[in-house]
């Protein structure tokens, strides 16, 4: 930006980050304030995604959370440990 019209321009280097965060159930107010703050202080093309442990007492998500998965994570594999994550 800022050369001459027609000079060839470089590329720029990028780092961008991935990252994925563990949390326990939360209610639907908590996740709002979550999501907004995360927005809010990600700066440039970073990738946040979190991963919250539904319990089986709580009332399921709406589709409009979030994504539902059943598995283990990777750090936790232990046998038959496979839990419901809620995914946004």
């Amino acid at each position: 930006m800022g050369d001459p019209i027609g000079t060839i321009l470089g590329s720029r280097d990028y780092c961008f980050y991935a990252f994925r965060i563990y949390i326990p159930s939360i209610n639907k107010k908590s996740r709002q304030n979550l999501i907004r703050i995360l927005d809010a202080i990600n700066i440039g093309g970073n990738v946040w995604e979190i991963w919250e442990e539904l319990n089986h007492s709580d009332p399921p998500p709406t589709p409009e959370d979030g994504l539902i998965w059943k598995g283990a994570r990777l750090s936790e594999t232990l046998l038959g440990a496979e839990l419901y994550w809620l995914v946004y």
